[in-house]
């Protein structure tokens, strides 16, 4: 559904959520040993804690340069024919959610940072019903809908805490996807300041991920790998992507 320009109301100051989740991973060894559902708690709290975040991401462009097999993809269809549906996973400021919708696509968004999803829908009444509270590996039918063409999920499994968790996360999103639809991973790689602990300056952690260990583990859950690329954004970071089907 192309929805046109959106323009912004006035913007209001949601509260910040410290999220504690209820899934415990026993003495995890290639992560953090404290660990969350769908994030580590610490990598959480940055984003919360972060006040300019929001913006960035809202301002963020979705380019051709950055992310080829994105746009080959997803290209922008007809808005009165079939509306293929996306599940944006770790949606965030809704930035792909809305990128979605205006190239023709019934999308919605699920996230765990409540006060990014409350801004955005105070921003873009477009969003009002298109985004939700969730987290990887817990979400159960978002929407009401018992399964998507598409479940989308950039930049959120590298903040795994640890390798069951992702496997978990796997299994989810295997229930999500109707049969024989398809999901889009990127996850990134190479490129970035990473301390001992694999955080970053802001305290977020990146799991070790190679491409190889998120394609067996999906493969596990009955998905098979469609097409992968790598890229170089402008930051020197390196990306891996993954188009599986179910």
């Amino acid at each position: 559904m192309y929805i046109g320009k959106i323009h912004p109301k006035p913007v209001f100051n949601a509260m910040a959520t410290t999220f504690r989740f209820g899934i415990r991973t026993e003495q995890p060894t290639d992560g953090p040993k404290e660990s969350t559902v769908g994030l580590d708690r610490q990598t959480l709290q940055a984003y919360e804690q972060d006040p300019g975040l929001f913006d960035r991401l809202d301002r963020f462009a979705i380019t051709p340069h950055n992310q080829p097999l994105l746009f080959e993809t997803f290209p922008a269809r007809n808005p009165f024919g079939k509306q293929p549906s996306v599940l944006d996973v770790g949606c965030g400021a809704g930035t792909y959610t809305r990128w979605f919708l205006n190239r023709g696509y019934n999308a919605y968004g699920i996230d765990p940072w409540q006060s990014g999803i409350a801004r955005a829908k105070s921003i873009y009444p477009a969003l009002t019903e298109r985004l939700q509270s969730g987290h990887l590996p817990c979400i159960e039918k978002p929407f009401h809908k018992d399964g998507f063409d598409w479940v989308f999920c950039s930049a959120v499994l590298m903040h795994l805490p640890n390798l069951p968790v992702l496997e978990a996360a796997a299994q989810n999103i295997r229930t999500l996807v109707k049969p024989g639809g398809k999901i889009y991973l990127s996850t990134s790689g190479e490129g970035r300041d990473l301390n001992a602990d694999r955080r970053d300056k802001q305290g977020r952690f990146y799991l070790d991920l190679p491409p190889a260990t998120l394609q067996k583990t999906f493969e596990q859950q009955g998905f098979s790998l469609i097409r992968q690329a790598d890229n170089i954004d402008d930051r020197g970071i390196h990306w891996h992507s993954f188009i599986f089907q179910g």
